[in-house]
């Protein structure tokens, strides 16, 4: 159906009224939650100037629905660089320690640690398969989900 007239809905709307709006659930920064969560079935989109934190500000919210709840995540982000470009931003996450060498390096046993959590909970999509068209991006996600890999966003 290409329009939805309210009063056809009204016994959805009723229990709607009843129940209450669910507020979705929250990413992990405090401050957000009477701003904005996540909600299932719905989508995001997030827009602005290059290079001002788009994609951080994406990963930071998987990350927090990740690590929060458990929640699983396909992930496509070509822009982030390579998987391993990306593994390596998700175990500095997940460790809070940095990935490249240095005083305060993560440690190879905490960098195998990550590995274990992130592999738990994204399975991020290869830009070399050249399978780029949202068609074939959602294929992936779809086998991804066929194979029991429970996906939640």
């Amino acid at each position: 159906m290409r329009y939805i007239i309210a009063n056809k809905i009204q016994p959805d709307t009723d229990k709607l009224f009843e129940a209450g709006i669910d507020p979705g659930t929250p990413i992990g920064f405090k401050s957000l939650i009477p701003h904005w969560n996540v909600k299932r079935g719905c989508t995001t989109y997030i827009g602005g100037i290059p290079s001002h934190g788009k994609t951080e500000w994406h990963l930071e919210a998987l990350f927090g629905l990740a690590e929060h709840w458990g929640w699983k995540h396909a992930l496509f982000s070509p822009e982030s660089g390579t998987p391993v470009d990306i593994v390596a931003e998700l175990a500095h996450k997940y460790i809070k320690k940095p990935f490249a060498r240095g005083k305060y390096q993560m440690t190879i046993q905490e960098k195998y640690e990550a590995d274990a959590w992130i592999s738990n909970h994204f399975y991020i999509l290869n830009p070399d398969e050249k399978k780029n068209t949202v068609d074939e991006i959602l294929d992936i996600a779809l086998e991804i989900k066929n194979a029991g890999c429970r996906l939640d966003s």
